[in-house]
């Protein structure tokens, strides 16, 4: 219960800044790779029907369809090559591996391995300040991660040399 006792206008409005930034990144997630919102609500779809069919429910004959839509497996590996070749990179050759059997429960196929290209070299890690956030882990790990972490050790104050004797024995096991 609020009460507001004043000679001027009052407006409460509801910030709608974290419902802006969730948004954001999901578009971001769908600009990266595309149809992926499409997929997760299949998936979502497919979830509920399987709590439908474990509660013993009655299904409808698209609930079944759904259920049991073969789904498309992608490799990361063929998302990669696909982005390369957006880019216009021709995707690397395959390996010649024509010496070797296949192992048991291979197919009688022969698995080509791609070598995976060298990744490209990735912006700086940005932390942000521990001032920022409520948690106090959170604040404890940014303030130890700003830290000086390097240990510094003394080996001035306490050299040891070795005798005549340690030098000979190592000398002769060589």
């Amino acid at each position: 219960m609020l009460k507001f006792f004043t000679s001027e206008t009052i407006a409460l409005i509801k910030d709608t800044d974290k419902e802006d930034r969730e948004k954001a990144l999901k578009v971001s997630w769908e600009t990266v790779e595309p149809g992926r919102a499409e997929k997760a609500a299949k998936s979502r779809q497919r979830y509920l029907i399987q709590q439908k069919q474990k509660a013993g429910e009655s299904m409808k004959d698209d609930d079944l369809v759904v259920l049991y839509e073969k789904r498309e497996r992608v490799r990361k590996k063929d998302l990669e090559e696909q982005a390369a070749g957006a880019k216009g990179k021709k995707p690397p050759a395959p390996a010649k591996d024509a010496g070797k059997k296949p192992a048991k429960g291979d197919s009688k196929e022969e698995k080509v391995k791609v070598p995976v290209p060298a990744p490209e070299e990735e912006a700086p890690l940005m932390l942000p300040e521990p001032d920022q956030h409520v948690n106090s882990n959170i604040v404890e790990f940014l303030n130890h991660f700003k830290s000086q972490r390097l240990i510094e050790i003394d080996d001035t104050s306490s050299t040891r040399k070795r005798c005549d004797d340690e030098k000979k024995q190592i000398a002769d096991d060589k």
